[in-house]
């Protein structure tokens, strides 16, 4: 069973899969201040998202985010190493 960590990073990978959404709409609903619970924060910095056109564009699923989302990739609670059936991706 997934941690806490691992299915809101899966249920935020869902909905901004649902369609594209603004940067502006992902920061609202997704940027925490607590660094326990830095969803947004660790999507951007294990690439499970894109962000085209900066503050101003649209935030998108990238290709490892799908990965995660069909279950190819399994992220670490730590989320420091992202693994792909048991072994290591290089980044």
């Amino acid at each position: 069973m997934p941690d806490a960590h691992t299915s809101l990073t899966l249920q935020m990978l869902e909905w901004i899969q649902q369609q594209p959404r603004s940067y502006s709409e992902v920061l609202d609903a997704w940027h925490s201040t607590c660094p326990r619970l830095c969803i947004w924060e660790d999507a951007c910095a294990d690439g499970l998202i894109s962000c085209d056109g900066g503050r101003g564009g649209l935030v998108t699923v990238s290709a490892k985010g799908r990965d995660m989302l069909v279950g190819t990739i399994e992220v670490t609670a730590s989320f420091s190493t992202l693994t792909h059936r048991g072994e290591g991706i290089a980044d």
